[in-house]
């Protein structure tokens, strides 16, 4: 990553964060995640008022053990579906 794209920059929000953003791993309450389009990564978790509080990752953190089970990537069958991004 060089630097990150606009919609990283302004930091992500809601509970879909933006919409080049996908899992790479969960666990019980955080999930990571990584920006399509410029590779940044971000960890979402639930705070107890209902929203979501996102934080930037470096790959190390990302992509630990302790961030939780690895979610497979879609296939591309699933990639092409209707509604599939």
């Amino acid at each position: 990553m060089d630097r990150p794209c606009q919609a990283c920059l302004h930091d992500p929000n809601g509970s879909a964060g933006h919409g080049d953003l996908y899992v790479q791993r969960i666990d019980g309450y955080r999930m990571s995640l990584r920006c399509r389009q410029c590779g940044s990564f971000w960890s979402r978790t639930l705070e107890r008022q209902g929203y979501f509080a996102w934080a930037p990752l470096t790959a190390l953190v990302a992509l630990a053990p302790a961030m939780g089970i690895p979610v497979p990537p879609l296939s591309v069958h699933m990639a092409h579906a209707p509604g599939a991004r």
